[in-house]
């Protein structure tokens, strides 16, 4: 008897699933989207980020959770709290501005792939098209803000690079440990965290804190050391 229930499992393991069977992953329609003209990131209703590919549209994913769950995300959201109270567009912009209850305090927080004036060449994802009086920063910004009680934060940053084939290898950059760097897939991400406020024994209103993802600066290949028999050559001016 115990040979055939082994022989009714192992099969109805084998037996793919059915499409009307509940999907594990979030409809792609909860997701909420960002985006600086050169990229952009799906962020999933418990606050991580599950798509995102740097620095353009067509490169390999840094987080890509959406596809798979072991391809690296990116959350930033109450510990302990998958559901947020309300998630909204600020009027007029790509800010997306997610709510949060908890039985301790209300946070807010705001994600944005942020763009600003034209200072000059686009050396990260060089292009031909007219100078416009904006372009992207290659930065994502997250923001959390405080706006009553206390609020245990989860901060999570865990980038898998070449769509999940290549593990991020992280470097602490500085010593005040607030800036560090991924490197993988030939590209390094760094991810800066502002430092909390010092504490006070009278309750107040946090002003926002970010956390930056730079996104996508190329990897630098070491420069060969000259030989006995190889001269420094010059760069010309």
């Amino acid at each position: 008897m115990g040979d055939v229930v082994t022989a009714v499992e192992t099969a109805a393991e084998a037996r793919p699933q059915s499409a009307a069977a509940p999907s594990p992953f979030p409809p792609i329609a909860d997701y909420a989207f960002l985006s600086d003209c050169h990229t952009g990131a799906l962020v999933a209703a418990d606050g991580a980020i599950d798509w995102l590919c740097v620095p353009s549209f067509d490169s390999p994913s840094v987080f890509g959770s959406l596809l798979d769950r072991e391809a690296g995300f990116f959350r930033l959201a109450p510990f302990g709290i998958n559901h947020p109270t309300a998630v909204v567009y600020q009027p007029g912009t790509n800010v997306l501005e997610t709510t949060w209850k908890t039985p301790n305090g209300w946070i807010v927080v705001r994600d944005a792939l942020t763009m600003g004036p034209t200072t000059g060449e686009d050396t990260i994802t060089p292009h031909t098209r007219p100078p416009a009086d904006d372009d992207a920063d290659h930065l994502l910004v997250r923001t959390v803000e405080c706006i009553s009680g206390s609020v245990e934060i989860e901060l999570v940053c865990e980038p898998v690079f070449d769509y999940g084939r290549e593990p991020a290898e992280w470097s602490l950059v500085g010593d005040d440990r607030h800036v560090a760097d991924a490197t993988g897939g030939g590209v390094v991400g760094s991810l800066t965290r502002t430092p909390p406020p010092p504490r006070t024994s009278r309750p107040r209103r946090v002003a926002p804190r970010p956390a930056r993802w730079r996104c996508g600066r190329p990897r630098r290949s070491p420069a060969p050391r000259p030989g006995p028999s190889r001269r420094r050559r010059r760069a010309p001016r």
